[in-house]
């Protein structure tokens, strides 16, 4: 749709609205576009704050306040809104696209997930058309995230027998731990 000028509303853009009638509440939007943040607040019919680059740092707080304070309404960001934006007071998250970096969709979904939420469970939406490039990067940050996981058990693993390894050495040396890893006896002078 963003291609071609005689399609009026894509397939996933008739997804959404659908997706947006069945969900009550505050609602945030990520896309990778800004073409696309701006086509979208053009069609929503509820009430809309667009947050994009070309938004200055003052005015994007003073949207933000707004749908803050609003009963209701919709949230359209592209990547602006990743980094360092707490947005609690929603919890309905839809990822019309999905970004190539698996930490940048955690990102995405940390702008809701916060320790002062009001809310007890986010829903987290991400749409993908098929057999498209959605499909590839689905794939590809899955792929990435397998790899994350794996590096990170890594590491753990490695940490604890490190640990483990320095702990049956103090053992060696006459010293006694307790479960704090604390010396609580020795036997050295």
């Amino acid at each position: 749709a963003l291609r071609m000028e005689d399609i009026n509303t894509s397939s996933k853009e008739k997804e959404l609205f659908t997706l947006l009638g069945e969900l009550s509440g505050k609602k945030i939007i990520f896309s990778e576009s800004k073409r696309e943040v701006k086509r979208l607040d053009g069609m929503i019919e509820e009430d809309t704050y667009t947050l994009h680059g070309d938004i200055s740092k003052v005015e994007r707080a003073n949207r933000i306040k707004q749908f803050k304070e609003a009963d209701d309404g919709i949230l359209l960001l592209t990547e602006v809104g990743v980094y360092g934006l707490n947005l609690q007071f929603a919890n309905i998250l839809i990822n019309f696209d999905l970004p190539w970096v698996y930490s940048q969709l955690e990102q995405r979904i940390g702008r809701i997930q916060r320790a002062k939420s009001e809310f007890d469970k986010c829903f987290v939406f991400n749409m993908a058309s098929q057999n498209t490039i959605d499909n590839h990067v689905i794939n590809l940050i899955t792929k990435k995230k397998e790899l994350f996981d794996e590096t990170i058990d890594g590491k753990k693993k490695a940490k604890n027998w490190i640990q483990e390894q320095f702990i049956n050495g103090l053992g060696d040396m006459g010293l006694k731990l307790d479960s704090n890893g604390m010396v609580v006896e020795s036997r050295l002078r």
